[in-house]
């Protein structure tokens, strides 16, 4: 940390996260599938043509836990983009959190916001988004979770640097 207590240097944030000695470069199409094969509760992968995001989302519930109202959706993604020329994998964070206006005319408001973030935050999760999505009875009702950072950069580091290529953090 520096003396006003932000974290510096860390990689995959800061610096560049290189593969193994030894390990030769994959295909675009291996990174790629490495990149797409990420999975877990509220993971979903999207390919982009010369890039792949990962994007973990959840419905919050509102004031109180267990109150069943969904009220906001939150994003926090990963968008990598592939340079198969110099085996180089670049990432930059993006989160969103939508509100969800309720009334005759529903709609959602709330933009995009990128950088290079790290540490995370507690939730109350109502439901799971993407491709384990839950409603209804199978909803997540009530449920704190503790997002990190650190769930979708390693992932995505270890798929990249794995497959022989440099994982770089790109800037805004």
């Amino acid at each position: 940390m520096d003396e006003t207590g932000n974290v510096t240097n860390v990689v995959g944030v800061d610096l560049d996260a290189a593969p193994a000695a030894g390990v030769p470069p994959a295909s675009v199409e291996r990174v790629k599938a490495r990149l797409l094969a990420i999975a877990g509760l509220g993971i979903e992968t999207h390919d982009h043509g010369d890039s792949v995001s990962v994007v973990w989302s959840a419905g919050l519930e509102g004031v109180g836990a267990n109150t069943g109202l969904i009220v906001s959706h939150v994003y926090r993604a990963i968008r990598v983009t592939l340079d198969p020329a110099n085996a180089m994998a670049s990432g930059i964070c993006r989160e969103r959190e939508a509100e969800l206006e309720l009334g005759i005319d529903a709609f959602v408001t709330g933009s995009w916001h990128t950088g290079q973030w790290v540490g995370g935050e507690t939730v109350n999760v109502g439901c799971w988004l993407g491709p384990h999505g839950t409603s209804g009875a199978a909803r997540a009702t009530g449920v704190s979770f503790e997002f990190d950072w650190s769930q979708l950069r390693g992932p995505v580091i270890d798929a990249v640097t794995g497959a022989g290529w440099t994982y770089h953090p790109e800037r805004d």
